[in-house]
């Protein structure tokens, strides 16, 4: 974990949708609310790619893309978040179908956002990208706090069996 992380305005955030302007909403709506590390993605062939290269905290994804759905993303970087631990993304869709959001869920979204085709809830989104981040954020201090405890054991182990070598010499 980099340990400068204090907020969970300063992780970072991937935001992959094919439409030019919903990314400049979800861009505008991400740095209004104070988020300073995010960037988008049109294409969503290319998220895996970002996901190595870029290690996103949190990954806000269009479920309805040409070509490639959101679901097909999911299904994509599911070997990278199993080896994150936990990525939360947020699906957003304008497709209120019940089976959608099931899909989505069962394939690795955190939390899902309705929008209508000329309606956004801003607040709304900001609150659910918070909350995912608060849990990213806790997430990542606890493997810290497991790395700092693992590496005193092992030091602590080294120095009782250097005190138990020098008991017998």
């Amino acid at each position: 974990m980099n340990s400068q992380i204090q907020s969970t305005r300063q992780m970072r955030i991937l935001v992959v949708d094919d439409e030019p302007t919903n990314l400049f909403v979800l861009e505008r709506m991400l740095s209004t609310a104070g988020f300073s590390d995010h960037i988008s993605c049109r294409d969503p062939r290319s998220v895996c790619e970002l996901c190595f290269a870029y290690d996103p905290d949190l990954i806000v994804l269009d479920l309805q893309m040409p070509g490639v759905s959101g679901v097909d993303v999911l299904h994509q970087i599911r070997p990278w978040m199993r080896r994150k631990g936990y990525l939360p993304v947020i699906v957003i869709t304008a497709d209120a179908r019940r089976e959608l959001r099931e899909e989505a869920l069962r394939s690795g979204a955190r939390d899902f956002l309705l929008r209508s085709e000329t309606e956004f809830d801003e607040t709304e989104a900001v609150q659910r990208i918070s909350n995912l981040l608060e849990t990213r954020l806790m997430q990542l201090k606890l493997e810290y706090a497991n790395a700092s405890l693992e590496q005193r054991i092992q030091e602590r182990t080294a120095q009782i069996e250097a005190a138990q070598v020098e008991i017998v010499n």
